[in-house]
């Protein structure tokens, strides 16, 4: 049994106070990003598909963001449950401490990660 520290708990908190705070400046930036060029004034096609790239950018740095801090939720989660190291959430096995304190928000073992990884590297 891999039992997980206080520090260790208390950084995931840390982290993930932080990707809150930046999650709602990346909210608050998309609302006033579209609220300034959403007036529905003419402009050149150039201006509305750097308007569009742009507002697409905010949302998926957004989503990505959302993702991340519902992964530490996650963690701190398991760990409030059963004060363990989680498992792989692809093959079941132990995450070894090292990687979790390495890496709070990983769901997957070293071999798991690394089949994931050559498989995206293949289908390139």
């Amino acid at each position: 049994m891999q039992i997980i520290s206080q520090p260790f708990i208390d950084q995931v908190l840390v982290l993930k106070s932080e990707a809150e705070g930046q999650l709602r400046q990346l909210l608050s930036m998309g609302k006033q990003y579209h609220a300034e060029n959403s007036d529905g004034s003419p402009s050149e096609i150039c201006d509305k598909a750097q308007y569009m790239i742009s507002l697409n950018t905010i949302y998926t740095l957004i989503e990505r963001k959302r993702a991340y801090v519902l992964r530490l939720d996650s963690i701190l989660n398991k760990i409030k449950e059963n004060n363990e190291s989680a498992l792989c959430e692809h093959c079941g096995a132990l995450i070894p401490i090292e990687r979790i304190y390495a890496v709070p928000e990983t769901a997957l073992c070293v071999a798991c990660q690394h089949k994931l990884e050559q498989k995206h590297l293949i289908s390139q």
